[in-house]
């Protein structure tokens, strides 16, 4: 990120500081198909404009890949969010965030606002733009990325009551597909249906104690999941009949509600956490699309330190389970226990380890016996995962020459009652010499992966090389890198990777930087029918960087 900056004594004028560059990138390929366009481009920038009292960040990113991109957002965004006193604007592409149940930062084209005044104890923030652009091109074989999307449409409200020792948020969430923005046909033939979702949730932070706080949240969605179908008169949740035109009760219509709440302890040397969420099933909102329903999980953490905080120690242990309405075919349930440590010495070294218990069983709550002869067993499924991670690093040498050693480890294991076995090694060694003299870094560092499923074993790994160095005065930044990685398949080599870097950043009058990287891959293929390949990616950045 280059800075731009105009700067200016007298009072009033214009100041610019942030950031623009452009970057071209290149793409070959020869042996397999190409993974990528051959050529690519990006302009993107960060400025941020002050001007009497007036702050206005700005954003922008434009590609010529927003000609090909499908997604419901599309990939050339632009936004602006001045602020002035206690008032901020959002316009253009911009995100917020009300709540993890209501509206929890999807990016939407359109207006905001939030006002957070000193004097009073009112914050007020709202929005009102576009999630989702209608999107299908061509015909149905032609969708590189999944199911289309209904143009989405949305504005929430969140008021905040502050109090000296805490606050309450007072949420609100619309949002609505566009019915017409695809046709009916493609629609009915792919089975997707246009949406609503009005949400209404409510917030809560508070000081218990000097050293205890307690938060809590809790949200109602109303969802339909077809627009088209039937109005309907409800027997509950009578008040979303009464509430305008926010929502329009149908037959595809749910209400759920979601909640958590959490009570924390801290002192200087100790802290002690606990967390209770349910989210019921079936509970979706359009402002959070990816929330997972259907679980309730309670969990518990602690945390220590000691020695004058040369040595910390954590731990965490939790419960989790769905199947809340007990209509689902079976049950799961986990368990999660860790505990982690990390101790800091005066001679330089760092040690850290961990661990952590991950526990799972399934239980298959409906089924049909034919026989007193059937194996009701084999309907209870159990997993355990144990991990153990452990680090040492060790900092010795002078000031001319400093020194770094580290070494890394990590084992996992998975077993389950269908005697399915999966055993897991990860090694990394690491050695680096700093010449501050010289201004030249150097590095190398051996890593393998070894892991055994079902009795099938697989082993990768190799050695690695880095070299970097500044030239001209520091505002030459030069480095070259190559690894070698082998993999192996029950003892036979399957192939073997070489790839080469170079990197270089020029700086020129301290308004210019150029930079470049260059990188190449070499795959040997040692199975029959796979290819072998090289692949090659480069680009080049400009950075302008000016200043009075």
């Amino acid at each position: 990120m280059i800075l731009i900056s105009l700067q200016g004594t007298a009072q009033g004028k214009l100041k610019i500081s942030g950031g623009i560059n452009a970057t071209a990138m290149r793409y070959g390929v020869s042996g397999i198909e190409a993974r990528r366009d051959p050529f690519y481009w990006l302009l993107s920038g960060n400025l941020t404009f002050s001007y009497k009292g007036i702050s206005a960040p700005f954003s922008a990113t434009i590609s010529q890949q927003d000609q090909s991109f499908r997604y419901p957002l599309p990939f050339n965004q632009f936004g602006i969010s001045p602020t002035y006193k206690f008032v901020t604007l959002h316009l253009g592409y911009r995100s917020m965030q009300f709540s993890e149940f209501t509206y929890g930062g999807n990016i939407f084209l359109g207006a905001g606002i939030e006002v957070s005044p000193e004097n009073i104890p009112v914050r007020v923030s709202g929005f009102y733009g576009r999630l989702a652009k209608a999107r299908l091109e061509g015909n149905i074989n032609d969708l590189e990325f999944g199911l289309p999307s209904f143009e989405r449409w949305a504005y929430g409200s969140k008021v905040t009551l502050v109090q000296k020792k805490g606050e309450v948020d007072i949420i609100s969430f619309r949002a609505k597909d566009d019915r017409y923005s695809i046709n009916d046909s493609i629609t009915a033939e792919l089975g997707i249906t246009p949406s609503e979702n009005l949400v209404l949730g409510l917030n809560l932070k508070r000081e218990i104690l000097e050293r205890v706080s307690f938060s809590a949240e809790y949200a109602l969605s109303a969802f339909t999941s077809d627009i088209r179908s039937p109005e309907t008169e409800l027997r509950d949740y009578k008040y979303a009949e009464n509430v305008g035109g926010l929502f329009t009760p149908r037959v595809s219509s749910q209400f759920n509600g979601a909640y958590k709440g959490e009570l924390v302890y801290s002192a200087s040397s100790f802290q002690f956490g606990l967390k209770y969420r349910r989210i019921d099933p079936e509970y979706r909102t359009l402002g959070s699309p990816f929330l997972i329903n259907d679980i309730e999980d309670i969990s518990g953490t602690a945390g220590w330190r000691m020695f004058k905080r040369k040595l910390s120690l954590s731990t965490s242990a939790g419960v989790q389970r769905n199947n809340l309405n007990g209509d689902q075919e079976s049950d799961v349930r986990r368990f999660i226990g860790s505990l982690n440590s990390s101790l800091s010495l005066a001679n330089g070294v760092n040690v850290t380890a961990g661990y952590s218990n991950f526990s799972t069983s399934s239980t298959l709550t409906q089924f049909f016996q034919q026989s007193e002869f059937d194996q009701i067993d084999t309907l209870l499924y159990l997993q355990v995962t144990n991990s153990i991670n452990s680090s040492i690093s060790y900092n010795f040498g002078s000031e001319s020459i400093k020194k770094s050693l580290s070494l890394n480890g990590s084992y996992q294991n998975a077993d389950d009652n269908q005697d399915n076995l999966s055993v897991f090694y990860n090694g990394n060694v690491g050695y680096t010499v700093n010449y501050t003299e010289r201004n030249l870094n150097l590095s190398t560092n051996f890593n393998v992966n070894s892991n055994e499923v079902n009795g099938v074993e697989s082993l990768s790994g190799g050695p690695s090389l880095m070299a970097s160095r500044l030239l001209l005065e520091k505002l030459l930044r030069v480095s070259v890198s190559s690894s070698l990685i082998q993999s192996y398949n029950q003892g036979s080599l399957i192939s073997t990777n070489i790839i080469a870097r170079l990197n270089g950043s020029l700086k020129y009058k301290q308004k210019h930087v150029f930079s470049m990287d260059l990188s190449l891959l070499r795959r040997e293929a040692n199975v029959e029918g796979v290819p072998s390949f090289s692949e090659f990616r480069g680009g080049i950045t400009y950075n302008f960087n000016f200043s009075n």
